[in-house]
């Protein structure tokens, strides 16, 4: 991922952000540490370097069957932590 686009992720208070691979399905996962999760979204969305990074990534992502309408991805619900 281009440094860039990892310092629009720390700068929307993005952080532990990882990504893993299971057969041929992508799972992120990222903690959040502001106050407005919708608005740093739009800040990222707008973004140029990030914008330029989605077109390259993009065609090698599908929606899941779990995604809202109009969307690729679709958040999980945590249901153990340990600490």
């Amino acid at each position: 991922m281009p440094q860039p686009v990892l310092d629009r992720l720390r700068a929307c208070h993005i952080t532990n952000y990882s990504i893993h691979l299971l057969g041929d399905r992508l799972f992120g996962y990222f903690e959040y540490h502001g106050r407005d999760l919708a608005v740093d979204l739009a800040l990222m969305a707008a973004d140029e370097s990030t914008q330029a990074w989605w077109r390259l990534t993009d065609p090698c992502q599908e929606p899941v069957p779990e995604a809202a309408p109009g969307e690729r991805w679709a958040s999980m619900e945590q249901v153990f932590l340990m600490e």
